[in-house]
């Protein structure tokens, strides 16, 4: 996931996610990854890991952490509620709401292709390079934040969602 993820976000090229409907979980860490990120009226956003009962690895994690702060991270990730498109402008996850999508999507793309690629590549690696904190993590820390996934909590999440259930955690 982190190298799908980084992928998007390193792109040499600007990346806008134009958002409609829901953007949840993997999908909302893939939006998070582009540069901008416009959102229909309707839309809603969330990260509601915790009712599977597993954690965000800590890349994945920290990477937006950075970008949202930890206050916001926390409450997409204990809350597990879903946003809908002001609170997720207020607090970051998006560049901005759109108007009109469509419209509001190609006027983006207008101002991005007046402007210098070469431009466009410098901002982008340089501002990255600015909040990068993933160069200080060893692949311990890497392993360690993948434990998650090999808990009962975990298994008893899955089991419960593909069974339409509340789950039952034990915290084991």
């Amino acid at each position: 996931m982190i190298a799908a993820l980084t992928a998007v976000r390193d792109c040499r090229h600007p990346t806008i996610a134009a958002i409609e409907g829901l953007c949840v979980g993997g999908g909302l860490e893939v939006a998070m990854m582009c540069d901008l990120r416009l959102g229909a009226a309707d839309s809603r956003y969330g990260i509601p890991i915790q009712k599977v009962g597993v954690a965000m690895p800590y890349p994945e994690l920290a990477i937006l952490t950075q970008m949202l702060g930890r206050p916001t991270m926390l409450a997409l990730l204990l809350e597990g509620q879903l946003r809908d498109a002001a609170w997720a402008e207020r607090h970051g996850v998006l560049t901005r709401i759109a108007t009109d999508l469509e419209t509001d999507l190609e006027a983006t793309v207008g101002c991005i292709l007046t402007g210098s690629p070469a431009s466009h590549r410098h901002h982008k690696q340089f501002t990255q390079r600015a909040v990068d904190l993933l160069r200080s993590l060893d692949t311990e820390d890497v392993r360690r934040s993948y434990e998650a996934v090999e808990t009962a909590d975990y298994r008893e999440g899955i089991d419960a969602f593909l069974a339409r259930r509340a789950p039952k955690f034990t915290g084991n």
